[in-house]
């Protein structure tokens, strides 16, 4: 909802986020380039911020959920997007497959 809102310019765009139109995909963010020859550390850190992490997510919404064009309205298309991702928390004694991270669900098959 955050990155959103910082498109729609409701609030600061305090870490300088860029956004692009995509013909077929509606608004994407800008992810900001890393030199590879970061220390591992550097990018782990980038990588789990929530300037990144937020971005990424925001760019794996569908598109109709990106498309909104008021705050009820995404708040209501964001809900029904996710009633479609299973809830599936590890249970002690049982095997699980993966995590139950949003990121997660949002990048499997890709």
């Amino acid at each position: 909802i955050q990155v959103w809102k910082i498109l729609h310019e409701m609030v600061p765009n305090s870490t300088r986020v860029s956004f692009y139109n995509n013909p077929r995909h509606g608004p994407k963010a800008h992810l900001p380039l890393l030199q590879h020859t970061a220390q591992k550390s550097v990018q782990t850190l980038r990588e789990e911020s929530f300037g990144i992490r937020a971005l990424q997510l925001f760019n794996r919404m569908p598109t109709q959920v990106r498309l909104s064009t008021s705050v009820d309205n995404l708040k209501v298309s964001l809900g029904r997007f996710l009633d479609t991702i299973p809830d599936e928390p590890p249970i002690a004694g049982y095997v699980t497959t993966g995590d139950n991270l949003l990121f997660s669900r949002l990048t499997e098959g890709k």
